[in-house]
């Protein structure tokens, strides 16, 4: 990581401090990293500092050193407009769509630019306490004890914020009794905290399945969510755009990519590896096509090579 990217995410790092209105102590837990090496990167210290812990902030600031930005499209708007639905109206509200259709990236985006509004990401391997204990940590605080003293705590640290918002991301990986322990969250906080949860398309056949079989609360669960937001997958118009954006501007490649990448993840990795390659090897463009540079980025898939 160069000099002048450290500087940069410096400080974006400084202004998401000011307008989270975090101390230190609290932006170190949210990002992850010890309060001491947090004044030492704002003091320039930097010497100490290993990459890995600076692309750690660069992740908690948004800062893409890929030079990849969110960009607006149907998704992206619709995930943001219903982040400050929740966030204004303390609703329940979720999303569920594929893989790779902006979800997690609008939602991060969401956090970066909203005072009390807190992202976790869910994994399969939580239980309760590691449940509790992600949120509290977003949150910036650390309470240790029962299941009963964390959840508390959750709900007194939200209902004191003004128009909070707790986004969980991957929430249908979570276990029957994590999923659960976010109902009882939601009713302790009796409107004054908003709640987004987003996941894969399961998700949100796996609460209606559950809640049909009447399995003890996921039919509260059901009805305590009062929208799911549909996603939508890319467009031509939009492929175009962003093929144009990296300089893949042949008609035959624009239509190669159009064809290969069925989400945005995809559409990402690919004009990403097309910049990577040609900035290396600029050579390559007088010797190929677009197309054919394109083509050979994906070697040993059968959907490429069939494509190609």
């Amino acid at each position: 990581m160069t000099q002048d990217q450290k500087k940069q995410i410096k400080s974006i790092l400084t202004e998401r401090i000011e307008d989270k209105n975090l101390s230190a102590n609290q932006a170190a837990k949210q990002i992850g990293i010890s309060a001491a090496l947090l004044s030492n990167l704002l003091n320039d210290k930097w010497d100490q500092i290993s990459d890995q812990k600076w692309m750690m902030v660069a992740a908690w600031v948004g800062y893409e050193t890929t030079r990849w930005e969110m960009f607006t499209t149907k998704n992206t708007a619709a995930i943001l407009e219903l982040c400050e639905d929740a966030k204004i109206n303390a609703r329940f509200l979720a999303v569920a769509g594929d893989t790779g259709l902006g979800k997690t990236t609008a939602l991060r985006h969401f956090c970066q630019k909203n005072q009390n509004a807190y992202y976790v990401l869910c994994s399969v391997t939580m239980s309760r306490k590691d449940f509790l204990s992600a949120i509290l940590r977003s949150i910036g605080h650390d309470v240790e004890g029962s299941l009963h003293n964390r959840t508390r705590s959750i709900i007194t640290k939200l209902g004191e914020m003004e128009q909070p918002v707790l986004i969980l991301d991957d929430f249908g990986k979570l276990s029957d009794s994590c999923i659960r322990m976010i109902q009882l969250i939601y009713d302790g906080l009796e409107g004054r905290c908003g709640i987004v949860i987003a996941g894969l398309a399961y998700m949100k056949n796996m609460i209606f399945k559950m809640a049909a079989k009447d399995k003890p609360g996921f039919r509260e669960l059901k009805r305590r969510i009062g929208y799911w937001q549909p996603l939508y997958g890319l467009t031509p118009g939009f492929v175009n755009m962003i093929c144009q954006k990296f300089g893949i501007v042949e008609i035959p490649a624009i239509q190669f990519v159009s064809q290969a990448c069925q989400d945005y993840g995809s559409l990402k990795e690919l004009v990403i590896n097309y910049r990577r390659l040609v900035e290396r090897r600029p050579e390559l463009l007088t010797e190929k096509s677009q197309r054919e540079i394109i083509a050979t980025l994906h070697v040993g898939s059968k959907e490429w090579e069939a494509a190609a």
